[in-house]
C-alpha cells in the first residue's frame, strides 16, 4: 500500500486498506452472475451508494451493472474503476447542469476499464424521435462520456444528447427499472439480480398538494416497477413451461425442426430477483431528488447500506426454486412501513427484529462526521457513486 493510499485512508476513516478487501473464499456463493440494477432519482441515488458499499463489504461484486439516470452515472463509476479507493466528497454531488458533469466525470471514470467488460456495463436511453428504449452495452460497443451524459438528459431541464446523429433523453422517463435487459439477454444466464428502487413503491394517501406531487412521482417512477417486474417474472415462467413441455415429448417429435424452433422460446436459466427498496426519510419533501444536503445524503447512504446488509443476512438466493417456474422475487424488507410483510417473508430462523439490530449495529458503517466532523465522503473501494441526474 502506497503512502498516498495511507493518506486517503486516514482522511476517509471508514475506508480500509486493500488488504481488507473480502477474499473470494469469504464471499457468499451465489447461483449465477451478479447483476446490479439501479434506477434514476437524482439525489436519492445516495441510497445506491450504501447498497454498493454493503455488497462490496460482503464480498459480492457485480458481474453486470445496469442503470438509468443517476443509476447509470453511479454504475459508470462502479464499472469504471478497479476495486480500489476513489473518494468523492458530498460537495461534488451537487451537479445541476451537464457541463460540470462533463468536466467532473472523466476524473472518476476510467473509460477503458468501463469498456473492458469486467464488470459488464449497460445503460438505457430513449430515442427522442422514435420513443424507443435503447440499451448501450459495453459487450457490444464502446460507451463514452456522451452516453453517460445522456442519463442526465431529463427533459425539459436538460437538453437531449446526440449519439451517432440521433437525439436521446434519459431512459428513466421510459423504463426506470430496466431489469428487462437481464431477462432479454442473449444468451440468457442464471442470475442473482439486486434491483435497487429509490422511489417508494408504497405510501399513504396524500393530505396536501405537496404530498400529492410527491406521491405522483413515486407512482410515475417507482410503483409501476412492481408490475414491470411481475411481467418479466411471468414471461420467464412461460419460457420454463415451454422447455418443460418440449422435454415431455417423445424423442422423435422433440427432434423435428418444428419443435426445435418452438424450443428456442424455452429456457432453463434460474433468476433470483432481490428487491432493495428505499423507504421515506423523516421530513422528506417533494424536492427530495434535489436535496443534496450533507445530512440527507448521509441518511440515504446509510439507509441503503443497512437495508442491503439485512437482505444479505437473509441470503434468499439459497432458497430452492421450482424448476418449472425458474424465477423467484424476494420483496424488500426495508422498515418501517411493512412490518407485517417482513414477518411473512423472512424465513431463515431469525426474527426481523434481530436482523434489524444486526444491520443497525454489527454492520453499521463508520461515517466520517462521527469521527472528525469532516465532510461526508461518498467513497468505496471500487470508486463510489455520486448523486446527479
Amino acid at each position: 500500500m502506497s503512502r498516498h493510499d495511507k493518506q486517503i485512508i486516514s482522511y476517509y476513516p471508514f475506508m480500509t486498506s486493500g488488504d481488507d478487501i473480502p477474499s473470494a473464499s469469504k464471499a457468499p456463493r451465489l447461483p449465477g452472475q451478479v447483476v446490479l440494477v439501479m434506477q434514476g432519482g437524482g439525489a436519492q441515488g445516495a441510497y445506491q451508494g450504501g447498497v454498493y458499499q454493503a455488497l462490496h463489504e460482503a464480498g459480492i461484486e457485480p458481474d453486470w451493472v445496469i442503470g438509468t439516470s443517476v443509476g447509470a452515472i453511479n454504475g459508470s463509476i462502479i464499472a469504471g474503476n478497479a476495486v480500489a479507493h476513489a473518494p468523492v466528497r458530498v460537495e461534488h454531488a451537487a451537479i445541476y447542469s451537464v457541463d460540470p458533469l462533463r468536466k467532473f466525470l472523466p476524473k472518476l471514470v476510467d473509460f477503458d476499464r468501463l469498456n473492458s467488460g469486467n464488470p459488464r456495463f449497460t445503460l438505457g436511453l430513449v430515442g427522442v424521435p422514435d420513443s424507443l428504449m435503447r440499451y448501450f452495452d459495453s459487450t457490444y460497443g464502446k460507451i463514452g462520456l456522451d452516453h453517460i451524459l445522456g442519463s442526465s438528459a431529463v427533459p425539459p431541464t436538460f437538453p437531449a444528447v446526440r449519439i451517432d446523429g440521433k437525439a436521446y433523453w434519459d431512459g428513466g422517463i421510459y423504463s426506470n427499472t430496466p431489469i428487462e435487459a437481464v431477462f432479454d439477454d442473449s444468451p440468457r444466464q442464471s442470475s442473482v439480480i439486486f434491483s435497487v428502487q429509490i422511489w417508494h413503491t408504497r405510501g399513504p394517501e396524500p393530505k396536501s398538494v405537496a404530498e400529492v406531487f410527491a406521491r405522483q412521482k413515486d407512482i410515475m417512477f417507482g410503483s409501476r416497477s412492481r408490475s414491470h417486474i411481475a411481467r418479466q417474472a411471468e414471461l420467464h415462467r412461460i419460457r420454463h413451461v415451454v422447455r418443460t413441455l418440449v422435454d415431455m415429448l417423445p424423442e422423435e417429435q422433440r427432434n423435428t425442426p418444428e419443435v426445435q424452433d418452438l424450443a428456442g422460446y424455452g429456457c432453463t436459466t434460474v433468476m433470483h430477483l432481490v428487491e432493495i427498496n428505499a423507504e421515506p426519510l423523516d421530513g422528506e419533501t417533494n424536492s427530495r431528488e434535489y436535496d443534496f444536503t450533507k445530512a440527507t445524503i448521509e441518511a440515504r447512504w446509510y439507509a441503503g447500506y443497512a437495508d442491503t446488509c439485512r437482505m444479505i443476512a437473509r441470503r434468499p438466493w439459497e432458497n430452492k426454486i421450482d424448476p418449472s417456474v425458474g424465477v423467484a422475487v424476494y420483496p424488500s424488507d426495508a422498515p418501517p412501513n411493512n412490518r407485517v410483510e417482513r414477518r411473512e417473508q423472512t424465513n431463515l430462523g431469525e426474527s426481523p427484529e434481530l436482523n434489524d439490530r444486526r444491520a443497525m449495529h454489527a454492520h453499521r458503517p463508520f461515517l466520517p462526521n462521527e469521527a472528525q466532523g469532516r465532510s461526508l465522503s461518498l467513497a468505496g473501494r471500487r470508486g463510489s457513486p455520486i448523486n446527479a441526474g
